[in-house]
């Protein structure tokens, strides 16, 4: 998980309105520090195309005392775009090398999220978000369908450096906030900072799978065509990116029987999974991309049995309805794995999981994932479970296919 904002500029501001929309980037960058504390970035465009970036592997509330820093995030006359990065490392070492922004060629963008077959792309890239940009700069937007996993960016094309592009796919969280004062379009990961520092702002939620552009007169402009991300879920699976499990550790990837982050393309409208029917509720079978191919029914009553007895035989005692309930949801796909909690042996994670209540370590089987469950459109609770419980539960719907 990590954080980005920025913002697009209008022409002909006042000194004191730049000062004004510095203050406030600042702010929402303070406000997505609790997204990402490893390393901090921002990028500032001009009009004519040119442009600074400065990035360092420290937290925002570090960095922002650097002199550097505030030159780089001050507004200028001709200062068009700000993108701003908040790093939580997920894939490659802590580094100023590997902090965003990224350029590559004329592009410079920013990510939330993760790929997992971004060696697929760039293979000697240390950092997954690398493979985005880069492949933005060579095949354009619609490179997105070709990448496994969830992300949210904003990029530049520095060939038309006063138009801001964002983009989400697979759940990522992704806001325009326009201000009420100063009329400045700003972007941030979630809606809460952009309701906080900004003034009666209009909170616009980015569409889902749908390339969004904003130019300098806050015109926003959505693509007809939408561009789906692949998951990469897979029953009985590894990632996508490997089939042997060796290389999927190697990267850091492997995460139970349904590979990092088991969700669908269609998280917003899982039409297959079929709450109304007492008897049958209904699962889908995938491919190699995650996508569902065919449909099969879950025989109820024989799945409630199975989890009584091996979630009761896990924690010596019965299922909870709270178990019974998570349980269901992420058999039927509508659970996300959004991070897995780091945790050693000598140092486990606070943590535990839901099912079998212990902490997250790197023993075998035990890393800890956190989850997003749906529990209507774009409304996510959080709960944790670790890859043996997670395997588990794979098993038992595989047994209970119909």
């Amino acid at each position: 998980m990590c954080g980005i904002f920025g913002a697009i500029v209008p022409n002909d501001l006042s000194e004191k309105t730049r000062i004004s929309i510095t203050a406030k980037l600042m702010a929402l960058g303070k406000l997505n520090e609790t997204r990402g504390k490893d390393s901090t970035g921002i990028a500032n465009i001009r009009k004519n195309g040119e442009h600074i970036i400065y990035k360092r592997a420290l937290k925002i509330s570090d960095i922002i005392k650097e002199k550097l820093f505030l030159e780089t995030i001050f507004i200028r006359d001709d200062t068009s775009i700000i993108l701003g990065h908040t790093r939580n490392a997920t894939a490659g070492s802590v580094s100023d090398e590997n902090a965003h922004p990224y350029k590559f060629g004329k592009i410079i963008g920013v990510h939330n999220g993760v790929i997992t077959n971004f060696r697929k792309f760039l293979p000697n890239a240390e950092v997954d978000s690398m493979a985005i940009f880069d492949q933005i700069n060579k095949n354009g937007i619609k490179v997105m369908a070709e990448l496994t996993g969830w992300a949210a960016i904003a990029f530049v094309d520095l060939d038309n450096p006063i138009t801001l592009s964002l983009y989400k796919g697979n759940a990522a969280p992704l806001h325009i906030g326009i201000d009420g004062e100063d009329r400045v379009a700003y972007f941030s990961s979630e809606e809460t900072p952009l309701k906080t520092v900004l003034s009666n702002p209009v909170i616009i939620c980015v569409e889902q799978s749908v390339h969004t552009t904003i130019d300098l007169d806050i015109n926003i402009h959505k693509d007809q065509e939408k561009i789906e991300m692949y998951s990469v879920s897979k029953i009985g699976g590894y990632s996508s990116y490997s089939d042997t499990e060796d290389d999927v550790y190697s990267e850091g990837w492997y995460c139970g029987a349904r590979g990092y982050m088991g969700y669908h393309n269609n998280f917003q409208n899982p039409g297959w999974a079929r709450e109304d029917n007492d008897e049958y509720l209904s699962s889908g079978i995938e491919d190699e991309t995650g996508r569902i191919i065919i449909k099969k029914p879950l025989n109820v009553k024989k799945l409630k049995t199975k989890l009584n007895k091996k979630i009761g035989a896990l924690q010596m005692g019965a299922i909870t309805k709270k178990q019974a309930k998570i349980a269901l949801k992420i058999i039927q796909g509508k659970a996300h794995i959004t991070y897995i909690c780091p945790g050693t042996k000598e140092n486990p994670t606070k943590e535990t999981c839901l099912m079998c209540k212990q902490p997250g370590t790197d023993n075998s089987g035990f890393f800890l994932q956190r989850l997003a469950i749906e529990e209507k459109e774009n409304l996510f609770t959080t709960e944790f479970i670790c890859e043996r419980c997670d395997t588990m539960l794979q098993k038992i719907k595989e047994e209970c296919l119909v």
